[in-house]
């Protein structure tokens, strides 16, 4: 019944049709957007380059140089991704932090997609505060995990510098007093002063709409799959200083919090695995979940 992930499946597909095609070189586009940004002068012009082969925090590079990044994109092997830095992250006690959610796809139906969102994430936070300068600081600028590690005030404020969504809820509630108490913006959802913006209240309906946008743009690429085909995805994601979500990047085999695992694998096997067995406790959606089960349908694409 199941079988090998659909994003190896597609890959596969994609890579036939790849070989035919020239690879395309932005190093022009890039430096294009980089002049832009220098000219408006409104930010330290900070970029961010990766390597699409690079895990755990690996061939990552921050710059406010072009001329830097342009060169390490050259020393990489395969093919890279340049984006604008964002220089106005929201803090934790004065330091940076992202959001890692996870979220499952399913392809029971060969011409739909089944997404799930799982519903507790963790925040990743750096070691040393943060300043929107020292580029090269991977301790200031790169939140992950295996980075941090080797930090030695490494996990001196919170338990693997890592922060959950109950205690987000707390982040968020600072953050908007601080605002509140400058008279600053306080972000979309705040512009009527309505309180704090909350998880489940605000940031997790938003990285659902992301997940479902993100997945639409390439529908065509994905469908049809074979049927009992699946993926898990990691998505991360930075909130500005004005309560603004912006999504890093998609994860095709994300890292799992340890305290999280365990759940998060035996739901996973509930949904993608055991399908063909409903659950008598499942709910009345006709998803055949069971009703403690942490991942939530969040929609469907066809």
């Amino acid at each position: 019944l199941i079988k090998e992930s659909w994003l190896q499946l597609r890959r596969r597909d994609a890579a036939k049709v790849k070989k035919s095609k020239k690879p395309r070189d932005e190093r022009q586009g890039f430096a294009s957007a980089y002049d832009e940004y220098q000219k408006e002068g409104k930010c330290s012009n900070a970029w961010i380059a990766k390597s699409t082969l690079g895990f755990k925090g690996k061939d990552i590079k921050v710059s406010d140089s072009a001329t830097k990044l342009l060169a390490f994109i050259d020393s990489l092997k395969g093919r890279w991704v340049v984006q604008k830095y964002i220089e106005n992250p929201m803090l934790v006690d004065g330091r940076k932090f992202d959001i890692r959610t996870w979220h499952l796809v399913t392809a029971h139906d060969p011409q739909a997609l089944q997404v799930y969102t799982f519903d507790e994430g963790v925040l990743r936070v750096s070691s040393k505060p943060y300043k929107n300068s020292d580029f090269d600081d991977d301790f200031m600028h790169i939140t992950n995990n295996a980075i941090q590690q080797d930090h030695p005030d490494y996990g001196k404020n919170e338990q693997d510098n890592l922060i959950d969504f109950a205690q987000f809820d707390h982040v968020l509630k600072l953050h908007h007093q601080r605002k509140k108490g400058k008279g600053g913006e306080l972000g979309k959802e705040d512009e009527k002063d309505n309180g704090p913006m909350t998880v489940r209240g605000n940031v997790l309906p938003r990285i659902n709409e992301i997940v479902m946008e993100t997945l639409r743009c390439i529908k065509d690429f994905l469908l049809p799959q074979p049927c009992g085909a699946y993926q898990m995805l990691g998505y991360d994601f930075v909130i500005t200083d004005k309560g603004d979500l912006q999504l890093l990047e998609v994860n095709l085999t994300p890292g799992t919090s340890t305290t999280l695992v365990g759940k998060m694998v035996a739901d996973m096997n509930e949904i993608a695995v055991d399908a063909a067995f409903p659950d008598p406790k499942a709910t009345k959606s006709g998803e055949n979940v069971s009703l403690n089960n942490g991942f939530k349908h969040v929609g469907k694409i066809e």
